[in-house]
């Protein structure tokens, strides 16, 4: 497995997260949650910017990233870029300077660092830019030039911490369709946490469901398969769920997935593993 991160731990007043998450080479894994859900705190968990807290007897956290042990490393040295929800561009810098900061952060002459961001962003529709400040750009120009800032430092993972929640719907989708297809050109490995389910089946090749529990916070994977999302129906009970539906061996031989269709995630509750009964029965709010 290209990157696999177990047991990410934290904890708050009102909720605990305890998570693993794997993630194969070139794939674009999106996490859909509620707001609350600690979504955000796990990709803070994997790059670094935040430090588990030791929660005896729980496991110890364990981060691998193509084949590195990366739990005890610094975040500028676990090669992971992130992408945040505001877009966090130097004020005081052109968009090229902007882009080419990491460049020059690790040792590139400034010259040639700004030349080669100022090729790199006509890949992001930018052309033109080079010499913009921040404050001229839209929503959705701040959150491009983020996107090249980050992924012209070819990182092994990018994590994106919901880049188009503060963008109104046209954006929404014109930005989803761009991170489809850089991703699918360049093939880096990306996490996307996003409370939007439409979202997460337009840009994820898998989906994972992160949920309340009877306990504790859970992540629960399902498939994207034809722009709709399966999940396992021995573990999911939720409001007008239709009758399971076989898919067959294009997704696992032998096994029951059920459809979830765009609804409200705090209508699911996690149950027990396949054969396991209930600890309580889900309140389904009307």
């Amino acid at each position: 497995m290209y990157f696999e991160a177990e047991n990410l731990i934290e904890q708050f007043e009102s909720v605990e997260i305890n998570v693993s998450i794997k993630c194969e080479k070139s794939t674009m894994t999106c996490v859909v949650g509620p707001s609350g859900s600690g979504k955000s705190t796990v990709l803070r968990l994997i790059c670094g910017l935040d430090r588990p807290k030791k929660l005896h007897p729980q496991p110890a956290q364990k981060i691998v990233l193509d084949g590195q042990d990366i739990t005890n490393l610094m975040p500028a040295k676990r090669q992971i870029g992130m992408v945040f929800q505001n877009h966090t561009l130097f004020d005081h810098l052109t968009v090229a300077q902007n882009v080419a900061y990491g460049l020059i952060s690790h040792g590139m002459k400034k010259k040639q660092a700004v030349a080669e961001a100022s090729a790199f962003l006509e890949q992001f529709e930018l052309a033109g830019f080079e010499n913009r400040f921040p404050e001229t750009l839209s929503g959705g120009e701040a959150q491009r030039v983020c996107l090249a800032r980050t992924l012209i430092m070819k990182p092994k993972l990018v994590l994106f911490d919901e880049p188009l929640s503060a963008l109104d719907a046209p954006l929404r989708k014109k930005l989803a369709q761009l991170i489809c297809r850089l991703q699918k050109e360049m093939g880096f490995t990306g996490i996307m946490v996003t409370h939007d389910l439409e979202e997460a089946k337009t840009i994820g090749d898998r989906i994972k469901v992160m949920l309340l529990g009877l306990e504790n916070q859970k992540i629960l994977e399902g498939i994207c398969l034809d722009r709709m999302m399966f999940l396992p129906a021995a573990r999911i009970v939720r409001a007008g769920l239709p009758v399971p539906k076989r898919i067959g061996a294009k997704l696992q031989a032998a096994q029951e997935w059920r459809r979830f269709d765009a609804g409200t995630l705090k209508s699911l509750v996690l149950l027990g593993e396949p054969g396991e009964p209930s600890k309580s029965r889900p309140k389904i709010k009307k």
